[in-house]
């Protein structure tokens, strides 16, 4: 039982001390952290440096209507069908007819006749 009531006694007086150094403690006297603005040197000589763009714009917002259609009036742009330089020589088509031919009705070997 002693224990007990010791125990007790501590914590309130914890506690009471608890409350003492919140009270104490005021927002102001937190130090903030403050970044610095400028980059670290090293980085800003190189050309993939970021830039600072601003993202202040001096002309009004633009509609939803408007980015919408703003690509609209540019025609898709066509890609060339790549040409061949060379002409397929026979060799080459009997290769491709090979691999386009048809499958046999049963999937047994079979020997060709050359």
């Amino acid at each position: 039982m002693a224990e007990n009531k010791r125990l007790r006694t501590d914590l309130d007086l914890a506690q009471q001390r608890i409350a003492e150094l919140e009270a104490q403690v005021s927002t102001e006297a937190i130090p903030t952290l403050v970044l610095d603005p400028k980059a670290t040197q090293g980085t800003e000589a190189s050309k993939y440096a970021t830039q600072n763009a601003s993202l202040t714009s001096t002309s009004k917002p633009l509609s939803f209507a408007a980015v919408a259609t703003k690509g609209k009036d540019a025609p898709a742009p066509k890609s060339k069908a790549p040409t061949r330089r060379r002409k397929t020589t026979a060799r080459q088509m009997e290769a491709i007819h090979r691999r386009f031919v048809p499958v046999a009705a049963h999937h047994d070997y079979e020997y060709q006749a050359a």
